[in-house]
């Protein structure tokens, strides 16, 4: 038995009224003293399961308000339920897009794992307000092409409109990374127009396009070092 299944088994052999005694859990899991004791820390500390020792009955025991299920292999605490939460509403966010159509499955197991744990959607969303940023983001389709670009290695064709002039330009950059950047994303790319590293804020391209040409390689040190002030 893995150490994930024997952990995520405490809950519910705990979650009765009676709970069990050292000698009974050992023997249900086949470890030792030493390892018993290892799981009641992970438990306590990494898990945060509330496991109490009985002294009168010499028996431990979960104390919880909810019954205990065989799906709840996870307990989280208030800061991870949040992250729980912006993670389901991003993936909403996204849900009309490209790039939302592959997360839509990792959404719903996103849902199914917040009920087992006691959190259905509903609930937890008229108790909990996450307020998105501005979008101000690219589409989807751009931001795909760039990522795919980027760990496909491979050089992009790309318009933008200057700044200043408003004139629509034509770059072919080789992309070094991409940078999430006040909810705004960034390709810091070799520009073999200006033979110059630049960074593109992906809302502002007009187009992108994928080339068959392999990207040039620049050391991440330099890239750090040349852009990474801007991020400061």
């Amino acid at each position: 038995m893995s150490e994930f299944v024997r952990l995520s088994q405490y809950p519910v052999l705990l979650g009765g009224r009676l709970g069990m005694t050292r000698r009974e859990l050992m023997s249900r899991h086949g470890i030792s003293p030493a390892t018993f004791k290892r799981d009641l820390v992970k438990l306590r500390e990494q898990m945060q399961v509330p496991v109490r020792f009985d002294r009168a009955t010499g028996r431990y025991r979960v104390e919880s308000s909810q019954p205990a299920t065989a799906a709840q292999a996870l307990w989280f605490s208030g800061d991870e339920v949040l992250g729980l939460l912006t993670m389901q509403r991003v993936l909403a966010e996204l849900s009309g897009g490209k790039l939302g159509a592959k997360l839509r499955p990792l959404g719903a197991k996103l849902n199914q794992l917040m009920a087992t744990n006691g959190l259905p959607e509903s609930a937890v969303a008229d108790r909990l307000h996450v307020v998105p940023p501005d979008e101000r983001g690219p589409a989807p389709p751009l931001f795909v092409v760039a990522a795919s670009a980027t760990l496909a290695r491979k050089r992009m064709k790309v318009t933008h409109s200057d700044r200043q002039t408003g004139e629509v330009q034509e770059c072919e950059i080789s992309p070094q990374r991409l940078v999430h950047y006040r909810d705004n994303w960034y390709i810091d790319a070799w520009c073999h127009q200006q033979d110059n590293l630049r960074s593109f804020p992906v809302s502002w391209l007009g187009s992108a396009q994928a080339m068959d040409e392999d990207a040039i390689e620049v050391e991440p040190q330099v890239v750090a070092l040349k852009l990474g002030a801007r991020y400061a």
